[in-house]
């Protein structure tokens, strides 16, 4: 099975194909270096799904061959004034499409104060600094350096892929 994946990072790349493997014996998580089409950052819950879907759509014009065609896309949302991250992730297979969502955590302060949401390196950049890591979006994430590592950013990831599988792995519970 063939799994057409819109990221090149390697949480991303990692949390799909372990998640994928829970439900089916063999797959291949195939990386498509797309673009999101929205900010580096994703300030609104609309604007990080558009990304999600954006990602699976550029990965299955890619990869058309591939049994699913997933996108992650990270991003924040405010919530009564709480600013909550949280990662999307939306799968097509075939005619159907699903979508989860991860664990959310709140977002410190200066992170929302220093970042720059359309520039891909200075988010890359203000997150590092804020944490003292080197490469956070492609390690810990966020929610693994606030959690102290009790929620690395690779499981969050996969319990949104599994999430998004759900419609797959269960569909006597859909009508579509």
């Amino acid at each position: 099975m063939r799994v057409a994946l819109g990221s090149l990072n390697p949480v991303k790349i990692e949390a799909t194909r372990q998640a994928f493997t829970e439900f089916y014996p063999d797959i291949e998580v195939i990386p498509v270096d797309v673009k999101s089409g929205v900010n580096a950052y994703p300030m609104t819950r609309e604007e990080t799904l558009r990304g999600a879907i954006n990602r699976m759509e550029a990965a299955a014009s890619q990869m058309p061959e591939a049994d699913f065609a997933v996108g992650i896309e990270g991003g924040s949302e405010n919530l009564q004034g709480y600013i909550l991250v949280r990662t999307l992730v939306v799968i097509r297979g075939g005619l159907k499409i699903g979508v989860g969502g991860s664990a959310a955590y709140e977002s410190p302060e200066e992170v929302l104060e220093r970042v720059d949401p359309s520039d891909d390196e200075d988010c890359k950049n203000v997150v590092d600094d804020v944490y003292g890591q080197k490469d956070v979006l492609k390690s810990l994430g966020g929610i693994g350096v606030l959690t102290q590592r009790r929620i690395p950013r690779t499981e969050a990831t996969k319990e949104a892929v599994i999430c998004a599988l759900s419609r797959f792995v269960s569909p006597q519970y859909y009508s579509a």
